[in-house]
């Protein structure tokens, strides 16, 4: 079973995207900031990240994304931001992002589920 964190200063979304998530037979934890995130990364191994893209603590989603991704450099991560910002989707990517969701379309239930699947499996058969 996978264990995912979630990363998002909003606590509605953190909490829907674990239920969300756990209905699939998926652990999911979250935290509300990119300093709990790195605190959390030392405690426990995560196999998938979802980072939001603007949070508005000191480690903001790029500098955690680059963080996780210099630790773990096999893990999965998904950027996500409810803002239209090409530039901050690209530099996602760029610096380890593997995918890239949109609030809140890309976080409705079924698809949320399917493309978190879809990452997963793509992991475990490179």
């Amino acid at each position: 079973m996978a264990d995912i964190l979630i990363v998002d200063d909003e606590d509605e979304i953190c909490e829907y995207l674990c239920k969300t998530l756990e209905e699939i037979g998926i652990n999911a934890s979250f935290c509300l900031t990119g300093e709990e995130a790195l605190a959390m990364m030392e405690k426990s191994k995560f196999d998938l990240f979802v980072v939001d893209m603007k949070l508005p603590t000191a480690v903001t989603g790029l500098e955690l994304i680059k963080a996780i991704r210099k630790k773990f450099p096999h893990v999965i991560i998904v950027g996500m931001s409810a803002y239209i910002d090409r530039k901050l989707k690209e530099d996602a990517l760029r610096y380890g992002a593997q995918d890239y969701f949109e609030k809140p379309d890309d976080l409705k239930m079924e698809r949320f589920s399917e493309k978190i699947k879809l990452l997963l499996q793509r992991s475990a058969n490179p």
